[in-house]
């Protein structure tokens, strides 16, 4: 692809391409930007008021150089997110090093990379966590990425206080992986709660809970 020919380090002869709005893309794609490829580190969304849709912040990591790059978007914004081989991986742990074992479901094969291929999402793994891994025609693991949401355990949160109500101030809370989020005041330690990867944000109360 013509695109590539300047990025000498790996081919990406099976680069697939989508356009997705600037408020649909997730922490850990890889989207395309003046022919360099980029992985999305940080997204942040920003609402707006009234008839005002805010803006997306996007923090990118390029691929071949690793200098990062801020984008500022609208929404409605169109980018385009490149898929190249990706393979299906279970989290196991985070070794003493740092680095995250993956397990194949099927192969059982097991695997281990930077947690810097999945940007800040990195934050909500946990054990037995699904995930996906992008890798090079060459088989070089090149970018990491969770599903939409993901439901975590909470492992440490603000005493309930009387009279809150799930539309009081959000407080916050310590999730297994050790990320920290804001939750309702109804949120308790052992309860679970799906998380938004891209937004790193509370979605609802999981089904464990």
């Amino acid at each position: 692809m013509d695109q590539w020919h300047h990025q000498p380090l790996w081919s990406f002869n099976n680069a697939r391409g989508v356009n997705k709005k600037a408020n649909e893309v997730r922490s850990g794609n890889l989207i395309e930007l003046e022919g360099r490829l980029y992985q999305v580190t940080k997204h942040q969304h920003t609402h707006g008021h009234g008839r005002q849709l805010g803006n997306v912040q996007l923090e990118l990591r390029d691929i071949q150089s690793r200098t990062k790059l801020q984008e500022r978007r609208r929404p409605s914004d169109l980018l385009e997110v490149v898929r190249l081989n990706g393979r299906a991986f279970q989290f196991l742990y985070k070794d003493e090093e740092g680095l995250l074992q993956l397990m194949d479901p099927e192969s059982f094969e097991q695997i281990a990379v930077s947690p810097e291929l999945f940007g800040d999402a990195a934050a909500f793994l946990a054990p037995g966590a699904s995930l996906s891994i992008n890798y090079t025609d060459e088989g070089q693991p090149i970018s990491g990425e969770l599903p939409a949401t993901v439901e975590l355990k909470v492992v440490e949160a603000d005493p309930y206080a009387r009279g809150d109500s799930a539309t009081s101030s959000y407080k916050q809370c310590r999730l297994e992986g050790g990320a920290r989020i804001g939750v309702p005041p109804f949120v308790q330690v052992g309860d679970t709660v799906v998380v938004d990867t891209a937004e790193g944000t509370f979605v609802k109360r999981g089904a464990g809970s």
